[in-house]
């Protein structure tokens, strides 16, 4: 059985968003936005913990995959479950 990595959230304004738990993000005091690997404990600019960060948005996981050399499979891994994944309305 494969686990659960991505859910939904529903917004109302812009009709919603994945997250994944492959990738969390955390911003920096300098106001930019890291994306970390799940298999990354913190990060080395701020100092944020993982479990102290939300899971990142599958979005930006894709808009800044080449920029931050995230792992291609876990990319895909994720995009393939959000494809499955039923979006409640």
């Amino acid at each position: 059985m494969v686990s659960q990595i991505v859910d939904f959230h529903h917004d109302p304004v812009n009709g919603g968003f994945f997250t994944t738990r492959l990738f969390w993000d955390c911003e920096c005091p300098d106001g930019y936005l890291y994306i970390h690997s799940v298999h990354t404990e913190k990060c080395e600019v701020c100092g944020t913990h993982q479990d102290d960060a939300p899971d990142a948005r599958l979005n930006e996981v894709i808009l800044h995959q080449a920029a931050w050399g995230l792992d291609e499979q876990d990319v895909e891994t994720a995009l393939n479950q959000a494809a499955l994944e039923p979006i409640p309305f």
